[in-house]
């Protein structure tokens, strides 16, 4: 494996106190031919406004600890000291992004194998040799996503809001995974790694405040393949942060003021219609077809048929159908089932659940339970009656463990996403 370059890249704001637990992890990996990248960053004005001042002074904190730490090859780019930060209009955690890749591309080829992570995630020590392995024996990946565990604080509201927010993800990513959606994956920039040519190639992580990873993990999906498992998982933090306008920090916070209308489970049902859109492609190369989804695409596209462009562009199928998995991406699909939702009032997430452990996961609920030791808490969910916010936090916290392992038994059996 000594003939990958391999950067680990972390962008880092106000992690004076998570980022030593993230190197650490670094220094134990089995695999210790790699450089360390770490952008620290805000933006400038926070150094004259009151409220961003304390979060300017531990970034310079950080940049000392950096300077002064042994045991790792380590590149610190400062993008928090007086003149340096961002400025307004460009900040953001896909502005750190981009910079610490515009750095390792100055310093090496397109062969070199990027490792991304926040600083505030750690991973098993053999998680960078496992990530190398991956792109060594199958060259043509264009991209990583490892599964991923937060781990969780012992502040009980806390952790009842990031249990919530795994349970979303990783049923929305579960269904996905049955429907053999080929954008059934989910994004997190600590656990996605590419080679540094695949992201030159789709013109890098868009300069957003949030969701660059999201945007990044789609561009590459259609580039190519994507690997789902093989490695992981990695354990990013369950902490509160509003350093972001969404994603796990922000979503913490809401939940733990019991808001979680920002993200609502989605029916099985919806997945569905959109896997029988897919499956409609092929004869919608040759004729007009009703799809299920017609009523969403007269909302995004302004007609219930966005396949007539697609038509006239391409006169092949294998072409056209995979123009039509480009117009209905990753975005689309999300937006769809936001849209769904929304239209169903009468749905509550605790439905959703039963339904779930009762049709489509009822197979891996029975393996669940019958490889269990103890007795299962879980049982309690196969019926209505029951409130999230009224679970007990063992309930919670092994329903998080069960979705899991079960998106774990379809990553495997996945393995790529083509």
């Amino acid at each position: 494996m000594s003939d990958i370059s391999v950067h680990v890249a972390i962008p880092c704001m106000d992690e004076l106190h998570e980022l030593p637990r993230c190197l650490g992890s670094l220094y134990s990996q089995t695999f210790k031919n790699f450089d360390v990248w770490v952008c620290v960053n805000q933006p400038q004005s926070w150094w004259s406004e009151e409220i961003g001042r304390g979060v300017c002074e531990r970034n310079s904190a950080t940049i000392r600890m950096l300077r002064n730490y042994r045991g790792l090859k380590l590149h610190v780019l400062d993008r928090c000291s007086r003149g340096r930060g961002w400025s307004r209009r460009k900040s953001g955690v896909g502005m750190a992004r981009r910079e610490i890749l515009s750095a390792i591309e100055a310093v090496t080829t397109k062969k070199a194998l990027i490792v991304n992570l926040d600083a505030d995630t750690t991973m098993e020590p053999n998680y960078l040799e496992r990530v190398v392995k991956i792109f060594r024996d199958f060259p043509e990946t264009q991209g990583m996503l490892a599964p991923y565990y937060h781990y969780l604080s012992g502040d009980e509201r806390m952790d009842r809001a990031i249990l919530r927010y795994e349970i979303y993800m990783r049923t929305y990513l579960i269904s996905l995974l049955l429907i053999e959606s080929p954008y059934a994956f989910t994004a997190l920039g600590s656990a996605l790694s590419f080679p540094l040519g695949s992201y030159l190639s789709v013109g890098g992580f868009p300069a957003r405040a949030a969701g660059e990873d999201f945007y990044m993990a789609q561009k590459l999906r259609k580039l190519g393949t994507l690997c789902i498992w093989g490695a992981g998982p990695v354990y990013p933090s369950s902490r509160p942060s509003s350093r972001v306008p969404f994603g796990t920090g922000p979503s913490v916070i809401s939940g733990a003021r019991g808001r979680y209308d920002n993200y609502p489970l989605f029916p099985f049902d919806s997945f569905q219609e959109v896997k029988d859109t897919v499956e409609l492609f092929e004869e919608l190369f040759h004729h007009d077809v009703s799809t299920p989804m017609d009523g969403f695409f007269q909302t995004v596209f302004g007609r219930p048929d966005p396949f007539q462009v697609l038509r006239r562009d391409h006169k092949k199928p294998e072409s056209f159908i995979r123009a039509c998995h480009g117009r209905l991406d990753a975005l689309r699909i999300f937006q769809y089932l936001r849209f769904k939702r929304k239209l169903r009032k009468d749905l509550s997430d605790e439905g959703i659940t039963v339904s779930l452990l009762n049709g489509p996961l009822k197979v891996f609920f029975n393996s669940w339970v019958l490889n269990m030791s103890e007795s299962n808490g879980l049982a309690v969910l196969l019926n209505t009656g029951w409130c999230y916010d009224q679970l007990p936090f063992r309930v919670l916290s092994e329903l998080r463990d069960f979705l899991f392992y079960t998106e774990g038994r379809l990553r495997e059996k996945t393995f790529f996403l083509k």
